[in-house]
């Protein structure tokens, strides 16, 4: 689904990560290891069409990534977090749909209950933590099934006990079609495609 060939993404003039080959297939997960600055975040705005600064070939369901510009094909959710701070969590998750039928308040209902925040539906996005705001992202994310859903810096805000209950999340992203690719700074196992930044070029574990 997801084809990478001969990707360099610069930094100005400067390479920071070179990508041979990568390949990701519909309904995979992949996890993407490196340290800061590394070229890992700078990976996932490129696929998230975020960043354009690079060269070589990046395709999706056999067409062009920035066909997919404004289409949902891919959603990046990253250190800056995308909510309205003002408004509610369910209010947050709702903003794809114009009115969400029930299947979808159902699903959105679902999903708040796997992450152990359904009792905090209607408290203001701003009162969250940073971790539980990222979570929100997550779901919104999920519930539009998109092609690719990317989580930057994945094992930094998240203890393993709530990595245990977003794998539920996930899941239902997963069979849904859903790829997701992280980035972290170790070796995640649940993760079955890992590959490994070492001196600018991506490599396979």
């Amino acid at each position: 689904m997801l084809k990478i060939e001969n990707l360099k993404i610069y930094s100005g003039d400067k390479p920071v990560l070179e990508v041979e080959s990568f390949y990701l297939t519909q309904g995979r997960n992949a996890l993407i290891i490196g340290n800061n600055c590394s070229g890992k975040s700078l990976l996932l705005k490129t696929l998230g069409l975020e960043y354009d600064n690079f060269e070589g070939v990046i395709t999706l369901k056999d067409k062009p990534l920035k066909s997919y510009q404004n289409k949902q094909g891919t959603i990046l959710i990253d250190r800056i977090p995308r909510l309205l701070t003002e408004q509610t969590i369910w209010q947050n998750l709702i903003i794809p749909f114009i009115n969400p039928n029930k299947r979808q308040r159902d699903r959105i209902n679902s999903l708040l209950e796997s992450v152990l925040m359904s009792d905090k539906i209607y408290e203001k996005a701003g009162k969250l933590s940073f971790s539980e705001q990222r979570i929100v992202e997550i779901i919104r994310a999920v519930i539009q099934l998109p092609f690719i859903i990317m989580l930057d810096d994945y094992d930094e805000y998240f203890d393993e006990e709530t990595q245990k209950h977003l794998h539920e999340v996930f899941d239902y992203a997963i069979k849904g079609g859903t790829s997701i690719i992280a980035s972290a700074k170790r070796e995640l196992s649940e993760y079955k495609k890992q590959s490994k930044i070492e001196n600018g070029k991506l490599i396979i574990v």
